[in-house]
């Protein structure tokens, strides 16, 4: 149930020609932020969903705008809700059901996980994290450009923006340890970390892939599928295997041919 709850309400609708998300935050949203919250403090997550909805919106907006600059709308209304123009593309979680995953949209994915950890954020006095960088928050199109969405959860702004930035690298690299096929895994774990091509915080992800007991194995099983123990294990000495050269601060980057220009 718990990766179930939507604290939102979505619709897609056109205005002056553009395609735009409109969200809502649900009646007894409060409630739900609440309970994400207590859970993410159970299980050790580092982040937590803005309960103010004004505090919200401004949050979904900034961020849209940092990441996205003038090239799409973001505004809100006087109701209440947030309108976001739709970014073109299909989400990770999409293309993966669809077995349409490729090297060139991992190794994208990390030039854009680099990019966006160069931002300056106003809110973190410092480097831009996002908080939960999953499969289905990363936008990709048809020329292999990435985009990132869904700003209602953000990290401690007591932590550092090595530790953010680790966490964000983290969480991607658990959807991809539940989600890609095991034989591609190594190749496309190998990708994202060359075009994200930062050893010290790749050191410091790794760290935290370590699997957890007791109430924490629950979010592990949210972010992996609900894949058994002994899959992740080897998954996961797969992931360690493969992150060895990043680790090394070997350029392996320069194995992979650059399928975008770097934005």
């Amino acid at each position: 149930m718990i990766d179930k709850v939507q604290i939102n309400q979505m619709r897609l609708t056109r205005r002056d020609g553009r395609l735009m998300w409109v969200k809502r935050r649900r009646r007894g949203s409060r409630a739900l932020v609440f309970g994400a919250n207590l859970f993410f403090r159970s299980v050790g997550n580092p982040v937590s969903v803005v309960e103010d909805s004004q505090v919200w919106r401004q949050q979904e907006i900034s961020s849209f705008r940092l990441l996205n600059g003038e090239e799409f709308w973001a505004f809100s209304e006087d109701d209440g809700s947030v309108w976001l123009e739709r970014l073109p593309g299909s989400d990770l979680d999409t293309l993966n059901e669809k077995g349409r995953f490729t090297v060139e949209m991992f190794y994208a994915a990390g030039l854009e996980f680099r990019r966006v950890h160069g931002l300056y954020s106003p809110r973190f006095r410092g480097p831009w994290s996002h908080g939960d960088p999953n499969f289905g928050n990363l936008i990709i199109d048809e020329s292999c450009r990435v985009r990132l969405i869904d700003f209602e959860t953000a990290h401690f702004q007591t932590l550092s923006a090595d530790d953010r930035h680790a966490d964000d690298v983290a969480v991607f690299l658990l959807d991809l340890l539940g989600g890609a096929a095991e034989e591609k895994l190594p190749v496309m774990a190998a990708a994202f970390l060359a075009g994200y091509n930062r050893p010290a915080i790749c050191e410091l992800a790794l760290r935290r892939l370590v699997i957890p007991t007791g109430f924490g194995r629950l979010w592990w099983g949210i972010r992996t599928e609900y894949a058994p123990l002994e899959v992740l294990r080897r998954r996961l000495a797969l992931l360690r295997q493969c992150m060895a050269p990043t680790l090394a601060a070997t350029p392996f980057h320069a194995t992979f041919a650059d399928p975008i220009a770097h934005r």
